[in-house]
């Protein structure tokens, strides 16, 4: 364009393969985390820990992370120091699905 680049500075849902291109931002935003104490999908981010200091230490990274790649958060949609929680239709505890 003759005026210059234009992009999002978020991500607006109803276009098409908007999931399907925040998947990825998300996987490489949370790349060190993944699987060791944050799952993420889509707009879900889940961090787990084995005790409430380590769940202080991992909230904290993942903020910082949030932070740093502006990635914005819903206090109303967030749910802190559960011991189980509903996933995609599934309970997830420490027992497993």
């Amino acid at each position: 364009m003759p005026w210059g680049t234009f992009m999002y500075s978020k991500i607006p849902f109803k276009l098409m393969n908007a999931g399907p291109t925040f998947q990825p931002a998300m996987d490489i935003t949370f790349a060190d985390e993944r699987d060791k104490f944050v799952v993420v999908y889509l707009d879900d981010i889940i961090v787990f820990s084995k005790s409430e200091f380590a769940h202080l230490k991992h909230l904290r990274t993942i903020f910082n992370k949030c932070r740093k790649f502006r990635v914005s958060l819903n206090l109303k949609k967030s749910h802190f120091t559960m011991k189980e929680g509903k996933l995609l239709g599934h309970i997830v505890s420490k027992e497993g699905i």
